[in-house]
This record gives structure tokens, sequence and C-alpha cells, in this order.
């Protein structure tokens, strides 16, 4: 039994949509594979949700402000994202903080690190009280859901971190592993370093783990954009100039245009000149209606402090 393994659901999907047997494969993501293919005893996977709050309920120990941050909660689920993105990268990349090398850098980023490496150590001995885990390390491979495909091949979209590409070789001993992906000059050197192998940009690879040969390789027509950059010092001649666009690219056959706004009061500009209504403003306007709705409900909310926490 083969499993197809892909690096996002819209690529599972769009692999299924264009799947002509009748018997559909079996496929799911990396990161439910991955989730599947290890086990952390007496330890449960942390959901994207609590891990926020359990971070949250951690920083109040410490000089957040002093990197930025805001201890207010509904600020601090704004800007979360950026802590878990660089612990995720750290764990990703098999670095521990305290090793990131600080030499030629502002007086501050010592400081910021060592806060940043108090909140992490803090955050993980929380998750081992709670027996939760997040960034799993101490595992062991779920042998029988592996050993249950003779075949995976795992499809690759951009970079392999060296904390995944180590897994996959563990993986390896109980199942055939194919991994596929395009050689860029963004990925090229890290491909190479972690397989042995001189590959060549703009090129698809299949290459077995096992035995780490390249099975097939398939040299990509990779198209150049035409970028084109203009110069205007009036917001009127942008304007202008978007609406000439749009009717030049309509004239040669293009339906889908994408029009991306400096900033959102940028669209009653363009509303003034689109006299075709060429353009489809929904993603852009407000809901008056909904809005007014919003703010007399928020006339009639007691905004005291405890009550504005039971509400949130």
């Amino acid at each position: 039994m083969k499993l197809f393994v892909f690096p996002t659901n819209r690529v599972l999907n769009n692999f299924y949509i264009n799947c002509k047997d009748s018997i559909l494969p079996n496929a799911t993501t990396i990161r439910s594979f991955f989730e599947e293919a290890i086990i952390v005893d007496g330890k449960s996977k942390i959901s994207k949700n609590l891990r926020k709050i359990i971070l949250w309920d951690i920083i109040s120990g410490f000089e957040v402000e002093r990197i930025g941050f805001d201890r207010t909660f509904l600020r601090f689920l704004e800007n979360s994202s950026f802590l878990f993105n660089f612990f995720d990268e750290i764990e990703s990349a098999n670095i521990d903080i305290k090793n990131i090398d600080i030499s030629d850098t502002y007086g501050d980023y010592e400081d910021h690190l060592r806060i940043l490496n108090n909140i992490y150590d803090s955050y993980k001995k929380r998750l081992d009280e709670l027996h939760l885990y997040d960034n799993a390390t101490n595992y062991r491979l779920n042998a029988a859901y592996i050993k249950h495909y003779k075949n995976i091949e795992i499809h690759i979209d951009g970079l392999l971190s060296n904390k995944d590409f180590n897994l996959i070789k563990e993986i390896a001993n109980f199942s055939n592993i194919d991994i596929v992906f395009e050689c860029s000059k963004y990925n090229k050197t890290i491909f190479e370093r972690l397989l042995n192998q001189k590959l060549k940009i703009d090129t698809k690879y299949t290459i077995n783990i096992n035995t780490n040969k390249i099975k097939n390789q398939i040299s990509l027509d990779i198209k150049k954009p035409n970028i084109l950059l203009y110069r205007f010092s009036l917001r009127l001649n942008q304007v202008l100039l978007v609406i000439a666009k749009i009717n030049e690219w309509l004239k040669n056959g293009y339906e889908n245009i994408a029009i991306i706004l400096p900033s959102d009061d940028f669209k009653k500009y363009l509303k003034l000149f689109d006299k075709a209504r060429n353009l489809n403003y929904a993603m852009g306007l407000e809901d008056s209606e909904t809005i007014s709705k919003i703010r007399n409900v928020e006339l009639k909310i007691d905004t005291s402090k405890s009550k504005f926490r039971n509400i949130i």
C-alpha cells in the first residue's frame, strides 16, 4: 500500500480533485503524517488555541515589554505568532537559543535572547506539568502505522528543516520513502547539504531516502515574471495607471486580475474612475449596517474592567 504526503491541505485537495482513479489513493498532509508517525508516551499534542493561552499566562512573570510585547491579552493574541514562529524555527533547526551567535549585533540583543530563552524554558516546563507537548523531542516511532504503507511519497514545498529530515530518515527504517521537491536557487544549498547530492536549479527531483539515489529528475520550464515599475508623485496618476492597465489586460484576454492596494482608502479613488465597473470591491467595502449594530451594542455594554474580562 502507498501513501502520498503533501505539504498543505490545498495541495492535498487538488491531488484528490485531479485523481482519475475510481478508488482514491491514501493521502495526507505532512503535518498529520508526522503527528501519526510519532508517539510521545504519557502526553497529548497541544492545540493551537491552548498554546496561546498557556504562553500568555507565562509571560506575566517576564519583562516582555523589553522585547516589544504588550501584556494586554488581545494585543498579545495579535502578536503571539512572532514568539511561536521563533520557537518553532529554533526547534526545527535543532538549535539551542543559548548557542545563537550574538557577535556583531546591537547591544540589547543578548538581553532579548535571554528573556526569550527563559520564556521558552518556562513554557516547556508548564507543558510537562500538564502532560502536553508542542514540538516533540522525546518520542518513539509509531512503527505499526508506518509499516502499514510499503511506499511513502513525501512532496515538499520549499524548504526542509534538519529536524524534519532526520525524522524522515528514521521513518525510512520501516518503509520505502521517496521525497519529491523542486530545486530552486533558494533551497538548492539546503537540499544539497541534507542529501549530500549535487543538484540543479529549476529541476524537479524524486529521491529515495533509503538508498539516497535520484529516481527521477525533470527540468522545469520556469517562466520569468514580467514586472514593470512606475513612479508617481500624485495618487491620481496611480489610479489612472491602474485603470489603463486593466483595460489593456482585458483587451488581451486576461480575466483574472488582482489589484493590491497600498491602503484601504485607495479604493474610493478607484471607484471614482472605474466607470465600466470592472472591479469587485466586496472584500474592501465596509458593512455599514453591521458596524452600526456593533456600535449600538458597545454603548450598552458596561465597560468596567471586571465585566470586560468576563466578556473576553
